[in-house]
């Protein structure tokens, strides 16, 4: 029977480890397969493990088919079955649900969009406009803004999980915040959501106490931060909203064509960025999916610079980035700049340092220099575009 191993299903749902994988064994190799192997056509949607065991001793497989409309369908089921049935970790089960709660949303996103074409809208907002225009003052709206797919997932998660709301909040750090390591330790259940939170809390805390140039973004080693008070000074928790200089950004909408996501701005700095969409602090863009041409200033504190530049890496593996160019320190000893420029296709390290514009409308300069790191097929684009402002490198990852 020539079934199909779907890799993006496989990794759907945690593996088994090896002392359940070998349990599954010895039942099948006792008693048979009892339970059948669940089909989309020929492609296998449940019982890999059982397909694998049974196809390597030779054991006769059944077989049972359900219909999908798609492969998100396929996940969400695969996703509910696991939930139900196996002794998950909570950090499985936290990863599991996560990613239910994206496919949905973007689903219901997909969706949204789709019938705004129709319509000849671009965007949700667009939509709304286009299904309710005409309407006197005072009319009821024939499409609400509520229609869109805005979901606090927080709550949807929590609910789904059986967790509180603060549970799921210590999970989102720690997804966001903590390093490989710990994040692999509560996935296998090696150390709680509780105890990784507080870890993170307490380095972040510990940062938190040691001055850094605020416009470091966690570059420098400790030993080698300046202990003034003066030079735009002293605390890595500290300022947040540096603006960019028009000309960078110029020259990135003449990359990238168009600037669609600014996921760490505001409502005045968009008036320069000109994003089609962004996210403010209270927006919380590291709890958003981003799309297009992504422009990306993150904040400054270290805290922060880290967790974006991953999301930025894991939104370009989605698919939903296309082009992006990230601002940042030229901090290349640390570990979000070295993932940055291996996920990268061009850098350009600028000539001196840019004159970030403050809240306040005044020009300031930090201590270190700056990189502008492309992501992108219009590599050639950018690297005539940037020659004039610095040293320009190509990646070797696609060759």
């Amino acid at each position: 029977m020539g079934l199909i191993i779907n890799e993006e299903l496989r990794k759907t749902i945690p593996p088994l480890s090896a002392e359940e994988r070998n349990a599954l064994e010895a039942s099948i190799l006792k008693e048979g397969l009892r339970d059948p192997i669940l089909v989309w056509g020929e492609i296998i949607v449940d019982g890999l493990n059982r397909y694998e065991i049974c196809t390597y001793h030779g054991i006769e497989l059944k077989v049972m088919r359900r219909d999908f409309d798609s492969i998100d369908d396929a996940k969400v089921w695969m996703i509910d079955n696991q939930l139900a049935r196996r002794n998950l970790t909570d950090g499985q089960k936290y990863e599991l649900v996560s990613h239910k709660k994206e496919i949905l949303l973007e689903k219901g996103r997909q969706k949204m969009l789709k019938a705004g074409a129709v319509g000849g809208s671009k965007t949700i907002k667009d939509f709304h406009a286009q299904s309710n225009k005409g309407l006197s003052q005072g009319d009821k709206p024939l499409i609400q803004p509520e229609v869109a797919p805005a979901h606090n997932t927080r709550n949807e998660i929590a609910k789904e999980l059986n967790w509180s709301t603060g549970k799921v909040a210590q999970a989102d750090k720690v997804f966001k915040s903590a390093d490989e390591e710990t994040k692999q330790k509560v996935i296998s259940g090696e150390v709680s959501i509780r105890k990784a939170y507080e870890q993170v809390k307490q380095e972040e805390a510990k940062a938190e106490s040691e001055p850094v140039q605020p416009s470091d973004n966690g570059g420098a080693s400790d030993a080698e931060k300046p202990k003034t008070a003066n030079v735009h000074v002293a605390n890595n928790s500290g300022e947040n909203e540096w603006y960019t200089p028009e000309k960078h950004l110029e020259l990135a909408r003449n990359i990238m064509g168009s600037i669609d996501t600014d996921p760490a701005s505001c409502e005045l700095a968009n008036r320069t960025v000109k994003a089609k969409t962004f996210f403010s602090i209270e927006d919380d863009g590291l709890q958003k999916q981003w799309y297009g041409n992504v422009w990306l200033n993150p904040p400054y504190a270290n805290s922060l610079v880290g967790s974006f530049c991953e999301k930025l890496i894991d939104e370009i593996k989605a698919g939903r980035v296309k082009q992006a160019m990230l601002l940042v320190n030229n901090a290349t000893e640390t570990k979000w700049f070295q993932s940055s420029a291996k996920t990268a296709d061009a850098i350009c390290f600028l000539r001196g340092r840019v004159k970030y514009i403050s809240p306040n409308g005044k020009n300031n300069s930090p201590l270190q220099g700056q990189a502008i790191i492309y992501f992108g097929e219009n590599v050639s684009r950018f690297c005539e575009m940037f020659s004039g402002s610095g040293l320009v490198l190509c990646t070797c990852k696609k060759q």
